[in-house]
């Protein structure tokens, strides 16, 4: 009865229910603790070898190609899934924190492209490492092709020669990326520094020479150290012209005209290329340099005429025409002629042809016969054979010193040439139908129809009538009345 009392006195006992526990994070498998180190591996060879890859180029595409691979399977596992161990996605940073977008490219219709390079391409910025090397090279800027100099048009440079191979191969293993993101991420951040990289070593080179620049008075100045400058000059600009060219191929490429569409916002226009601001930038940078080396030149030979400049009193007789032989030059335009010479011999060694004859000769001779013509022809007076001493000076003299660059050098020096046959013209014609000063000269005062047939006749094309009757009055023969 007791046993039954305690049994009945004692409450019932009910199985407490289990506390609340956190759920236990699910423990990553082998598999993943395998892929983040394979991935994180390549990523430290990758590192590692990349002065070594970008030297070589196939190796660097196959590197490339590789490593794009690994990204997508890595990318698959990580955002897919592993079944042992569900994505975990960690809440946006802060806007204070986070960090910005990449700004990939600037096309020219002014929208930017906010991109985020993927990682794999992000490590091709020691492209910038190796033009670095390439710049150091103590012969950067000498021709790559010295021995074959007639068979490169462009005079290429070394470093140039260089540029190109390394922009062909970041452009090529570009080209091979699967994603438009990662084709625009090397082009921006590879291919745009190295050719950013080269003009500013381009600008570095011309500040240094301007800071060794030395006038005609200086105690340190030479001839031969004022034509190494202009050969300096000449070879930055056939390197920034070598570039040039090859931009223009690269514009036509497959690569950057799918680039150019990708970026170009409006169907209805033609997409500008994406390397339209690199044209500008290395045009400009060519007519800078060619510009200095045509003041160079100009200011050399402008100082060396100024004994050929003060002579005034042409009007050489019968005797002193005489005393000299036919082709005779005069003394003072000797050291003009060597100094003329020598520098469009060095100018015309560093850069091509086609750059050499618009951006050099042609200003060079342009400011010659502008000089000869305000100078000489219309300041001085002249007689007969004061007329055919001058016109001996320019063509024995100047057109032979310019024969080795232009085919018709009287071409370069037009005004002057037609100045010299106007002033070598004789008092009487030898024959009939023949045209001398006189015939001319009544011509021109009264403005008859006959003076444009004799202009012709004589090969006069490059002056106006009222210059003619300037230089007809510069014979003493008119006797100061004619203007």
């Amino acid at each position: 009865m007791d046993a039954l009392v305690s049994r009945c006195s004692t409450p019932p006992r009910h199985p407490r229910p289990p506390l609340p526990q956190a759920p236990r994070p699910p423990r990553p498998s082998a598999r993943h603790h395998f892929v983040r180190a394979v991935a994180a591996l390549a990523a430290a060879k990758l590192a590692a070898d990349l002065p070594v890859l970008l030297a070589n180029p196939p190796a660097l595409v196959r590197a490339v190609d590789e490593a794009l691979r690994l990204d997508a399977a890595v990318a698959d596992h990580v955002l897919v899934g592993d079944p042992a161990n569900p994505p975990h996605v960690p809440a946006p940073p802060p806007s204070s924190t986070r960090p910005p977008p990449c700004l990939l490219i600037s096309p020219p219709t002014g929208s930017v492209r906010n991109l985020r390079p993927a990682p794999a391409i992000s490590a091709l910025s020691p492209a910038v490492s190796r033009l670095d090397e390439i710049i150091a090279d103590p012969a950067a800027w000498d021709p790559a092709f010295a021995a074959l100099a007639d068979a490169d048009p462009l005079r290429t440079s070394a470093s140039a020669d260089r540029l190109r191979a390394l922009v062909d191969a970041v452009a090529d293993s570009a080209a091979r990326l699967p994603r438009p993101v990662h084709r625009l991420a090397v082009v921006s951040s590879a291919l745009f520094a190295v050719l950013d990289g080269y003009l500013a070593a381009i600008a570095r080179e011309h500040a240094a020479i301007r800071a060794s620049f030395a006038t005609i008075r200086d105690p340190g100045y030479s001839l031969d150290r004022r034509a190494a400058q202009v050969a300096r000059r000449a070879r930055l600009a056939s390197s920034a012209n070598a570039v040039l060219a090859a931009i223009a191929l690269w514009e036509n490429s497959p690569l950057f005209l799918e680039l150019a569409l990708e970026l170009h916002d409006s169907p209805d226009s033609p997409a500008p290329s994406i390397l339209a601001d690199y044209s500008q930038k290395y045009s400009a940078c060519i007519a800078d340099l060619t510009d200095a080396i045509v003041e160079d030149i100009c200011l050399d030979v402008r100082e060396s005429l100024w004994q050929f400049d003060r002579r005034r009193n042409w009007l050489d007789t019968a005797e002193d025409a005489a005393a000299v032989p036919e082709e005779h030059v005069q003394p003072s335009l000797a050291e003009p002629l060597r100094v003329l010479a020598h520098y469009l011999q060095t100018a015309s060694a560093a850069l091509s042809l086609p750059l050499f004859r618009p951006s050099v000769l042609r200003p060079v001779t342009a400011h010659i016969d502008d000089l000869l013509w305000s100078r000489t022809v219309v300041r001085a007076q002249f007689s007969v054979h004061g007329g055919r001493q001058f016109a001996s000076d320019l063509r024995n003299g100047f057109l032979r010193s310019l024969a080795p660059f232009h085919a018709h050098p009287s071409s370069l020096l037009p005004r002057s040439s037609d100045a010299a046959i106007i002033l070598a013209l004789p008092q009487e014609a030898a024959a009939e139908g023949d045209i001398d000063i006189y015939s001319l000269m009544l011509a021109a005062v009264d403005e008859t129809e006959d003076l444009g047939a004799l202009l012709e006749r004589l090969g006069v094309v490059h002056l106006d009538h009222k210059d003619v009757r300037e230089v007809i009055g510069r014979r003493i023969e008119a006797f100061g009345d004619f203007v």
